[in-house]
């Protein structure tokens, strides 16, 4: 999401993560802000999207009394995406690894985010 934000894209991003997990995304049609966009294996997801320029994660400040167990990481527009990677809620809202706090958004640094692990591919 970030700065680009585009809520078609945005979905795009979330459809082909849970494409690679072979997992159902949420597709109830209510509006609601925050949560999860899937789980696995208990672990609540959430989906995060930037176009490639800048690769940085952003996180709504909001989200830090609602927290998601991972953040996942995808980069591109439709109908292309890849996944970049994820990082934990501990590492996402920990004070000390943010680049910068731009509100209302947590910004983390691309070199934190992390690799899926080989179990869940």
């Amino acid at each position: 999401m970030g700065l680009e934000h585009n809520p078609e894209d945005d979905v795009g991003a979330e459809f082909a993560f849970c494409k690679l997990l072979n997992v159902f995304p949420d597709l109830t049609t209510n509006i609601r802000s925050g949560g999860e966009d899937c789980s696995y294996f208990k672990e609540t997801i959430d989906v995060k999207r930037c176009t490639g320029s800048g690769r940085r994660l952003y996180v709504r400040s909001t989200k830090v009394n609602h927290p998601c167990d991972l953040y996942a990481f995808m980069v591109g527009v439709i109908p292309k995406f890849f996944y970049l990677g994820y990082v934990t809620k501990g590492t996402m809202f920990n004070k000390i690894d943010y680049d910068k706090m731009q509100d209302p958004y947590y910004v983390l640094r691309e070199e934190l985010i992390k690799e899926l692990p080989t179990i869940w591919i």
